[in-house]
């Protein structure tokens, strides 16, 4: 019980962490693309 509780939150943490990865990357992207 406790240990699926533990991936269930590494799980989330990641998923977080790669939405905001993604999200800082589209911005990054917008960014650039009319620069060109």
């Amino acid at each position: 019980m406790n240990l699926s509780i533990t991936n269930i939150g590494l799980y989330l943490t990641i998923a977080a962490f790669i939405t905001f990865y993604f999200s800082i990357l589209a911005t990054n992207h917008s960014k650039i693309t009319p620069n060109k």
